[in-house]
């Protein structure tokens, strides 16, 4: 029993301690994991929203008797109004179900026009006769890289053309970048089919292109989650996505692996420094049973002895001046006679 309560001592300590941070370390990483998610879900709700009140403004365009009459002119100062709170690059285009462009905010020469180059879209527009909102692709009057807002213009029941407007891809830059946690984190918007068009960092040499292969087979498989990526420049990133139901883009936010080390570290050494305490404090416990035991087997040994020494003088007096013993010392037995003695006088 003794020595159970000596293992138990030296260990339990250490054990309790252990769970400790064994719990500890699983609520952190929760809390890592849903800071992520709930940053990616944020600048989606800012997407969204900037989105709806685009979409708000092109659906208001889409109702005036100027389009619907086909006065092209005077289309083109209400558009300009609509226009200036975007900057000069914001681009609207009216167009056919044939991809013809019959206004473009760039141009009254709409003749020399080219067709959309994207009809899937505008196609898409005429059938449900809903807004869509397209992938990144070069447009044909911008010749850059950009997405586009597209709305029905019905009359008596029945699309008569697509208005399309294509805002600086700027704005969604600027987006990101103020909705950033911190240095170490890398932020994306996706369309849908997992092209980058917004990104920090680096978005010079990263617009464009696809999202990294980790992030690509996470973004086909769930809209919304966390999981571990690695980022175009190869940092390990622990990762949210979170995909928007009114475009189908997708926000994708992580932050570097590497950033929760320092954390991990300072965790380490104060586990270390407690752990070194409770196991001095075990081992100190440990010492104190161990005398004890010691102590105790020694006084049983010395008890043992004593007894036997006084039974074999009970049975012989003379047994203390056998050649073969020891010689007991006369004031030891006259310890151990003395009260012998008595107790015959007594009987």
């Amino acid at each position: 029993m003794r020595l159970v309560l000596l293992v138990a001592g030296t260990t339990l300590p250490l054990i309790i301690f252990a769970a400790g941070i064994v719990f500890n370390n699983y609520v952190q990483d929760r809390k890592d994991t849903q800071r992520v998610l709930e940053t990616v879900r944020g600048i989606r709700l800012v997407l969204d929203a900037e989105m709806q009140r685009m979409t708000g403004g092109l659906q208001v365009l889409s109702l005036t008797n100027a389009l619907r009459d086909r006065d092209f002119d005077g289309f083109r100062r209400i558009a300009t109004g609509f226009l200036e709170q975007y900057g000069r690059d914001g681009v609207v285009l009216v167009a056919d179900r044939e991809g013809r462009q019959l206004f473009s905010s760039v141009t009254t020469d709409t003749a020399t026009l080219p067709l959309r180059n994207n009809l899937d879209i505008v196609e898409k527009v005429f059938a449900t006769k809903r807004p869509q909102y397209s992938s990144l692709f070069t447009g044909v009057v911008k010749k850059g890289l950009i997405v586009t807002v597209e709305v029905p213009v019905i009359r008596d029941g029945e699309v008569i053309y697509d208005i399309s407007f294509s805002p600086p891809i700027e704005i969604f830059q600027d987006m990101i970048e103020k909705q950033l946690p911190g240095k170490d984190w890398t932020i994306s918007i996706f369309d849908g089919e997992g092209t980058n068009f917004a990104r920090v960092p680096n978005p010079q040499n990263t617009i464009g292109q696809r999202a990294s292969p980790s992030l690509y087979a996470e973004l086909v498989r769930k809209p919304e989650g966390t999981f571990a990526t690695v980022s175009l420049e190869g940092v390990p990133l622990i990762t949210g996505v979170a995909r928007s139901s009114l475009t189908g883009w997708t926000v994708a936010g992580g932050i570097a692996e590497s950033s929760l080390v320092a954390p991990l570290w300072r965790n380490l050494a104060i586990t270390s420094v407690i752990g070194g305490v409770l196991l001095l404090v075990g081992l100190a416990f440990a010492v104190r049973m161990a005398t004890a035991i010691a102590r105790g087997e020694m006084l049983h040994d010395l008890l043992i002895d004593e007894l036997n020494t006084r039974q074999e003088y009970a049975r012989d007096p003379a047994v203390d001046h056998h050649p073969d013993l020891p010689q007991r010392q006369p004031g030891r037995a006259r310890e151990i006679r003395g009260p012998a003695g008595c107790a015959r006088r007594s009987a």
